[in-house]
């Protein structure tokens, strides 16, 4: 894998430097990631809106108990994936054509190829145009993760997050997290 249960700092940190709000933020619908206090604590959301999964993004203890809690249901390379997607974004450019590939076809091999080390799950339609994007010698745009990214972060928010939020390092990092703001 890119990234081991060591590394999960680094990872938010890169993403959450200059433009804490934005970056991660875009990828599951836009709008500012904040810590609501009845949200967190009811994990009550019966819509998916990704609102949680920004919330736990945003902390970075929160999201490091979430990677722990993921890495038990070995399932971490859902975020990893929604991880590596953004620094592609942060890192494309229109005048990089073989830095972006290089970088996509290292995140297509590693996560959407059912032969890589981490595959994530993603749709078969939604897996056959993003392999088709990847296998083209066209330039690859800075969106083409973007459907497959979404689907995961629906899955993570749906499936993972929904567990997480009703253990107990949850409970705690939160309310950590609220007394810190008060």
């Amino acid at each position: 894998m890119f990234f081991g249960a060591q590394s999960v700092s680094r990872l938010y940190k890169e993403y959450m430097d200059g433009s804490v709000n934005t970056k991660i933020a875009k990828l599951l619908g836009g709008g500012k990631m904040t810590l609501p206090e009845d949200e967190l604590r009811s994990g009550s959301k019966s819509v998916h809106d990704g609102t949680q999964l920004k919330n736990i993004l945003a902390t970075p203890a929160l999201t490091e108990a979430f990677y722990g809690h993921l890495s038990k249901e070995h399932s971490n390379e859902n975020l990893e994936f929604l991880f590596h997607v953004e620094n592609y974004k942060a890192r494309w450019t229109p005048t990089a054509k073989e830095a972006n590939r290089v970088l996509a076809e290292n995140i297509f091999r590693e996560y959407v190829d059912f032969k890589g080390k981490a595959p994530i799950n993603i749709s078969s339609p939604i897996l056959n145009k993003l392999a088709r994007c990847i296998a083209s010698t066209d330039e690859l745009p800075r969106n083409v993760f973007d459907d497959a990214a979404h689907e995961i972060s629906s899955l993570v928010e749906l499936d993972g997050l929904a567990r997480f939020v009703q253990t107990p390092r949850f409970e705690v990092e939160s309310m950590v997290q609220l007394l810190e703001k008060e």
